[in-house]
């Protein structure tokens, strides 16, 4: 076996071990890879003694067993400074072992306990997987667990040091640094997230009672951002959410957090925290403000940030925000009333025209209660039979002839009275009731529309609105085709009226839905027309039939040289496609003589008739049939049908 140098004075092919470790600090500093060691970790130089054939023969075989380990192997003296360190820590820290060698493992790393506090292993007892964290040559953090054994004389039980491992767990720390970030940060924006929104806000009124000082949460969400998404893809959508976000942040102090909370809408809270609730749901946490005034500049700052177009790469968007306010601690004492109480007052927001800001007040929290209340009776009316269809006439306007009717539904409560269709529908809408109340006033409907067929007024037809939670997969053709079977019914005699909106929801899914209706030999209606956002190439698009013209527009007739120009033009428009229309809310000779001048196919309205309970619709058919022209000559003198027609 070799010694330290060969007969020639040559130096041997491998290293020993024992020459690794121990060889005086000129050799060293040869092996070394010439980087100075990690900062503050200076360089001992024990003393080189020969070693025994045998303890290098050992030596040797240690180095080529933890060669093959991943753990990183080292021993110490007494004093607890490093007397081997096996060649694994060239990988992990990028340090050849002697560098280490007469160091304690505290001169370049920190015990830590679970919780990351500093702590000084008892050297003296086993050991096992203490956190130990260290940095690399390149300035890296490296993560480790640290097990160790005492090392006794067995002549005498005295200490002489201690050996043990160290396994990398640094990867590991990084997945779980990757896990918690994805459970608290929203992954599109990089704001806090839904669950860090909570935490960040109880931790701010915790901090706030017992103190003269003031929290704010601003509630926000992007008005017009879905119009953007569904217009221009998710895509452009996302890259908007982003740079509403980065908006955000800008409107702050680096105290505060932002965060999002769900869908357009974001939450605010000033010291600050601005986070994104998800979707389009943002917040900002206002923290330790003087007075409810600060809120109200950070509140108009965001407005006028978010108001500033968007340039996304060839389309340029224009949003805007509407803003509701809560404070601690006038508006709620925990995050959940605070959060709740925000929203009410960002929704007081939007109906006051969007794009402004809303405080919240004790009125709003009444009216949503008495919200509430309603919605609890409307979750009982269906199976208390408290609702009801009423029947407009559909006429020609040029032969008076009855077309068919349009079915809406009533509400008549016992203790309210009869409940306006705006304030109950899109509640309806909104929890999702619309859908078992949908597929009742349609199946009621289409019984009325059949029993009409055996009445003697063959071809009669019956239009029913169909809601947005209906067309979302609720109702499909095959729940339409038991409806029309059940009742008897023929489908060519009914006809659904969608709003433009509805079918910018889901173009898609809409597009194929009407499809499977056309096929059956249902009629389509686009009702509201000219409200929307959606462009008369829908009207080349979707398989409709029908376009009726909005009654806002109809009403207009007389004062408006420009809704004139509108109805003219949807009428030209509608007739080049081969589409029939219906004007809606005529009300006026002079509206009539309008619509049957531009040859408008159809019309309804308090000029022929209000809409009519079952008994009512039936006992004016009885009387006049479905040609009302043989009691007026062709509409000669309108209003004495619509006194004999409204009198009924």
């Amino acid at each position: 076996m070799k010694t330290c140098r060969d007969d020639q004075g040559k130096k041997p092919a491998r290293d020993e071990p024992g020459e690794q470790n121990l060889r005086d600090s000129k050799d060293a500093s040869s092996a070394s890879t010439g980087k100075s060691p990690p900062s503050g970790l200076e360089r001992r130089r024990p003393r080189a003694e020969p070693l025994p054939a045998a303890a290098v023969d050992a030596k040797r075989r240690l180095d080529d067993i933890t060669r093959l380990v991943s753990d990183w192997v080292w021993e110490a003296d007494a004093d607890i400074r490093l007397t081997y360190a096996s060649h694994r820590i060239v990988e992990l820290l990028g340090q050849q072992p002697i560098e280490l060698v007469g160091h304690r493992l505290s001169d370049f790393g920190t015990f830590v306990t679970s919780d990351g506090h500093a702590l000084d292993p008892q050297w003296r007892s086993p050991f096992r997987d203490i956190p130990f964290e260290t940095k690399d040559r390149d300035g890296n953090i490296r993560y480790f667990l640290i097990s160790g054994l005492p090392i006794y004389n067995p002549e005498n039980d005295s200490f002489e040091g201690v050996r043990g491992t160290a396994k990398d767990i640094t990867e590991r720390k990084m997945d779980e640094a990757k896990i918690l970030y994805h459970a608290h940060y929203d992954p599109l924006t990089d704001l806090p997230n839904r669950t860090l929104f909570f935490d960040r806000l109880s931790a701010a009124l915790s901090a706030a009672r017992g103190k003269d000082r003031l929290v704010a949460l601003l509630f926000i969400d992007l008005d017009r951002f879905k119009v953007v998404n569904d217009s221009f893809g998710h895509i452009v959508g996302d890259r908007l959410l982003k740079m509403a976000a980065e908006r955000l942040k800008a409107c702050v102090r680096e105290t505060d957090v932002v965060a999002r909370y769900g869908g357009d809408e974001f939450a605010a809270l000033t010291e600050h925290t601005v986070a994104r609730l998800g979707g389009d749901e943002f917040t900002i946490i206002l923290q330790d403000i003087a007075e409810t005034g600060d809120s109200a500049v950070v509140a108009q700052r965001v407005i006028e940030a978010l108001s500033e177009p968007f340039q996304l790469n060839r389309f340029e968007a224009f949003i805007g925000a509407s803003i509701g306010i809560t404070t601690y601690p006038s508006d709620g004492k925990d995050a959940i009333t605070m959060l709740r109480n925000a929203d009410m007052a960002m929704y007081r927001a939007k109906e006051s025209g969007r794009n402004a800001y809303r405080f919240f007040t004790p009125e709003m929290n009444a009216t949503a209660v008495a919200r509430m209340d309603l919605q609890n009776d409307l979750h009982r009316a269906l199976e208390r039979g408290e609702f009801s269809v009423v029947y407009q006439p559909i006429l020609e306007p040029v032969t008076a002839r009855v077309a068919g009717a349009e079915a809406l539904i009533r509400w008549n409560h016992p203790t309210r009275g009869a409940v306006a269709p705006d304030q109950f529908i899109p509640l309806a809408e909104e929890t999702g009731l619309i859908v078992p109340i949908g597929e009742w006033v349609l199946r009621t409907a289409c019984a009325e529309a059949s029993a009409w067929q055996k009445m003697g007024w063959p071809g009669l037809g019956i239009s029913v609105n169909l809601s947005r939670r209906q067309l979302q997969r609720n109702l499909t053709h095959d729940d339409v085709g038991r409806v029309l079977a059940e009742t008897g019914l023929p489908a060519h005699l009914l006809a659904f009226e969608i709003t433009e909106s509805l079918i910018m929801d889901d173009t898609d899914h809409a597009l194929s839905w009407f499809k499977a209706i056309k096929d059956m030999g249902i009629s389509l209606s686009i009702d509201d027309f000219g409200t929307g956002y959606s462009s008369l190439g829908y009207l080349k698009r979707f398989p409709v039939d029908v376009v009726k013209i909005d009654r806002s527009f109809v009403s207009d007739l007389d004062a408006s040289d420009g809704d004139i120009a509108l109805i003219e033009g949807i009428i030209a428009l509608a007739h080049s496609l081969g589409l029939k229309v219906v004007a809606e809310g005529v009300e006026t000779r002079a509206q009539l003589d309008f619509l049957r001048s531009r040859k408008c196919d159809l019309a309804q309205g308090y000029l022929f008739s209000k809409p009519l309970a079952t008994d009512d619709f039936r006992a004016l058919m009885a009387r006049h049939g479905m040609g009302w022209a043989t009691v007026v000559q062709a509409f000669g003198d309108v209003s004495s049908l619509s006194v004999e027609l409204q009198g009924d």
